[in-house]
């Protein structure tokens, strides 16, 4: 049901009530909406995603998720953040050799 085709009642709790339950919601999940285009999105996001899953489940929402993940850059990001842990854990395996650390101390190069 669009928010067009409320009732006057249900249109008042929908704003009075549902929105900003929402809004509070999303900041404890630290979710800031800086304004009320990304409002309307979000409320349409999850009532896609809530209408989806009260009519049938499926692959469907991995695919939503894979999409959304991508917009946002999601698996950049974690490419990345794994490619920096690799990193550290090699710095770590050198660091473990005493004759590095020693050259690391007192400046000098092995």
């Amino acid at each position: 049901m669009q928010q067009d085709q409320l009732t006057e009642k249900d249109a008042a709790l929908f704003e009075r009530v549902y929105v900003p339950a929402f809004i509070r919601k999303c900041a404890q999940n630290g979710r800031q909406i800086p304004d009320t285009e990304s409002l309307s999105s979000a409320l349409e996001t999850t009532a896609l995603v809530m209408n989806h899953l009260q009519t049938k489940q499926g692959n469907s929402i991995k695919a939503a998720n894979a999409s959304i993940k991508q917009a946002l850059g999601v698996n950049q990001k974690q490419a990345e953040l794994n490619e920096h842990n690799e990193r550290l854990a090699q710095a770590f395996e050198i660091g473990k050799d005493a004759e590095v650390r020693n050259a690391i101390l007192n400046q000098r190069t092995v």
